[in-house]
């Protein structure tokens, strides 16, 4: 008799180890790059939430065990819980664990939802069926090739076309300067990794793009905050900050920069140029709409385009005018930092997706990119004026606001004592509208009463009406005090 209580609890045990490994599978994670392993695990628990594969208040696996299971550090997993926990999809209960957020406080995928928490835009202003006769066309050419490493700087053919490319910015440069990046984030983690050290003092726009700033914080960066206002940041306190603390970079977004839309007026630019010779410190600059003509006028080139002392590190991302999910930019630098930069891709990745690099070639040679980007900043262009038109007749007296100069961000000041994140509670479950609290954004307490709207993922004959529904909703959040 003991000895089948034996047997059938030894199969009690591993049926119940059977189960925990099972439950584990939805976790996998197919890791792109060896930087941001945090990001793409936030980015699949997300997505396995969103499906309804986790049950509100299911338990997510403890940060050891998970860390175990795919291969990673645990500080990794702490991160990617951390910033699943900051856009309110887990709750952490103190010795216990971390747990889905209810449905009611959580995510929610009813139909009528307002989506202005989505930043990219929607997959129908890009050119899918042509890139895929790109990536037929790269493979019959060099089948080997695409499916090699492309170990380095990346694909040569395809970095002397972008030394062409940005000769039409006004960026003079060559292949040897440019380091294909799978996106901004990568580039920038690149910089972090290579460039900078523990410790080390960078500056910051605030509010600021929350990628980067959760790249500088994880490399245990000194971030000093500038303002940002109109025209670019506050010069005035960037200069008496110089005075008291000398960075060794400064992050900047100068053309429709992320979160605020703001572009830099061009006396800024090259007076953060000269400030950077003087002071003796190096600029990232971090561009991923400047391709898009939103006035007509030039002023937005590029502010590398302007460097005359060689400061400027450039950070291209091709995912708001090309395709968000093919994960692949540039970063173009001063010589001098190239082996760096080098040495940490080749530790990180050891080289980009091949087939991707081959297939973007194929179709900037065989397409017209400026007949695409006619089309995209067509859809751009559009979006952003009924944006801008909704903000001018909706919002203006009722929040504080920079007013965007392109693109399709704009933020958000709620007045003093309120919350963003008691806010964007109360419009998912009063309205049943999505937003993006400025926390993600800065650390300030002024960040903390910010949000951050996008008209991106939105049909422009939806944005009217959205927006509109946003300010019956933030008229009724301030009067209730």
């Amino acid at each position: 008799m003991l000895h089948l209580c034996g047997i059938a609890l030894g199969v009690s045990i591993r049926n119940k180890k059977d189960e925990k490994r099972e439950r584990m599978k939805k976790y996998k994670v197919e890791f792109e790059t060896n930087d941001t392993k945090y990001l793409e695990i936030y980015r699949h628990i997300k997505k396995i939430i969103e499906k309804g594969q986790l049950r509100p208040n299911e338990k997510l696996p403890p940060l050891r065990r998970l860390s175990e299971f795919l291969g990673v550090n645990i500080s990794t997993c702490v991160n990617a819980y951390n910033l699943l926990e900051k856009e309110h999809l887990i709750y952490k209960v103190s010795g216990s664990g971390c747990y889905v957020l209810p449905v009611e406080e959580g995510v929610e995928e009813e139909t009528g939802k307002v989506r202005f928490d989505i930043g990219h835009p929607s997959t129908d202003m890009f050119p899918l069926e042509n890139f895929r006769r790109s990536v037929e066309k790269a493979m019959a050419l060099n089948l080997r090739g695409v499916f090699d490493y492309e170990e380095g700087l990346g694909y040569e053919k395809l970095r002397e076309y972008l030394v062409r490319y940005l000769e039409q910015s006004g960026i003079h440069s060559n292949k040897e300067r440019i380091q294909i990046i799978s996106g901004a984030q990568q580039g920038i983690s690149l910089v972090a990794k290579a460039l900078l050290n523990y410790g080390d003092i960078i500056y910051v726009e605030e509010p600021s793009y929350h990628g980067a700033m959760e790249v500088f914080s994880d490399k245990k960066l000194k971030p000093v905050s500038i303002p940002m206002m109109h025209d670019g940041i506050d010069v005035g306190i960037l200069k008496t900050k110089l005075e008291r603390f000398r960075p060794s970079l400064i992050y900047v977004m100068p053309t429709y920069q992320n979160p605020t839309g703001v572009n830099y007026s061009l006396k800024k630019k090259k007076l953060l140029l000269e400030l950077a010779a003087k002071y003796d410190f190096y600029i990232i600059e971090d561009d991923f709409l400047s391709d898009i003509e939103f006035h007509g006028h030039k002023e937005h080139a590029p502010l590398r385009s302007y460097d005359e002392h060689n400061r400027v590190i450039y950070i291209k991302s091709f995912s708001k005018i090309l395709m968000p999910g093919l994960r692949i930019g540039f970063m173009e630098m001063p010589e001098s930092f190239v082996p760096a930069i080098r040495k940490e891709k080749n530790k990180m990745d050891i080289a980009g997706p091949s087939i991707i690099q081959h297939s973007l070639y194929k179709y900037f040679q065989d397409f017209d990119w400026n007949l695409h980007l006619s089309m995209v900043q067509g859809a751009y262009l559009r979006k952003f004026e009924l944006m801008s038109r909704s903000l001018e007749k909706g919002f203006t007296g009722l929040l504080e606001f920079l007013r965007p100069a392109g693109g399709t961000n704009a933020f958000f000041y709620l007045p003093k004592g309120h919350s963003a994140k008691d806010f964007r509670l109360y419009l998912r479950r009063q309205h049943n509208i999505e937003v993006l609290e400025g926390g993600l954004f800065g650390d300030s307490l002024r960040c903390q009463r910010g949000f951050r709207i996008s008209c991106a993922s939105l049909d422009e004959e939806a944005i009217p009406s959205s927006f509109e529904l946003l300010r019956k909703a933030t008229g009724e959040y301030l009067q209730q005090g």
